[in-house]
């Protein structure tokens, strides 16, 4: 599965009723301000700029493993990480996603040795350092993107009427046709699309900091990460806006409000 999460934050959600409702990833801390203490010179900074095609590169092999740290300069909120366009599942090797509790590194949830997009949400902690670790491979291990953040999760779960990418969805077929006759194809693949549109949102689960700085970034282009619902299907996304911005009609009854919003996907099946 692509989505890991916690023992006790799995338990806390299905108390609240909300362990296979929409998350989505906000408040990246490898953008706020610190530095990569750890994984240079491969380029462990490039892990934080948003593109699936610049690739922090773990080379060789170590007792320890491979690892990105990212030490900010004061203590931030994280209860959710996650890795896209990386090979670590190919490798046949493990990712853990872990924090700084003060003495140690903790699990923010199980490691993955998914081949796929992978997504950790745990408990809430408060940390000044976060890191990645690859288990030793004798390979070497690449990751594109990397996030630790904040988790937002919407009020409302989706039940019907939703396309997940498990398969790359937008793919142009191209003939070379002479008479009856094929005389070969050609297939450009574009990536994935997926829609998510979510009715009758309360306001108050809207107008807040937190849904303000999700609508924020992906307004202005920037990737996340997302699961649409984690406990039961474990899918896991990386993701930019496609199409327009998101918007708030009023679709009542109770001054409730719905959206809809597309993402262009990473393709990494």
């Amino acid at each position: 599965m692509a989505v890991s999460i916690s023992t006790a934050r799995l338990a806390q959600m299905v108390n609240d009723g909300v362990e296979n409702n929409p998350v989505v990833g906000i408040d990246d801390v490898l953008r706020a301000p610190g530095e990569f203490t750890s994984g240079e010179p491969f380029g462990a900074a490039r892990v934080a700029d948003g593109a699936t095609y610049t690739f922090w590169a773990g080379e060789g092999t170590g007792p320890g493993g491979r690892i990105i740290v990212y030490e900010m300069e004061s203590a931030q909120t994280v209860d959710m990480m996650g890795v896209a366009a990386h090979n670590v599942g190919a490798l046949g090797r493990t990712i853990s996603a872990q924090y700084w509790d003060g003495s140690s590194w903790s699990n923010l949830a199980p490691s993955s040795g998914a081949n796929e997009t992978i997504v950790w949400i745990g408990d809430e902690v408060e940390t000044d350092r976060v890191r990645f670790v690859v288990s030793d491979s004798g390979d070497d291990a690449a990751i594109g993107v990397a996030f630790a953040g904040r988790s937002y999760t919407f009020d409302q779960r989706f039940y019907q009427d939703y396309d997940e990418a498990r398969y790359p969805t937008n793919v142009e077929l191209l003939k070379n046709p002479s008479g009856p006759h094929v005389l070969g194809t050609s297939v450009i693949g574009k990536g994935s699309q997926v829609e998510w549109s979510l009715q009758h949102l309360r306001e108050d689960t809207l107008y807040n900091n937190s849904f303000a700085a999700f609508v924020d970034a992906y307004n202005k282009g920037m990737g996340f990460f997302s699961a649409w619902r984690p406990a039961d299907y474990g899918t896991a996304y990386y993701g930019h806006r496609q199409g327009g911005t998101i918007q708030l009609p009023n679709s009542g009854p109770q001054r409730r409000k719905s959206l809809t919003f597309g993402m262009q996907v990473y393709d990494d099946y």
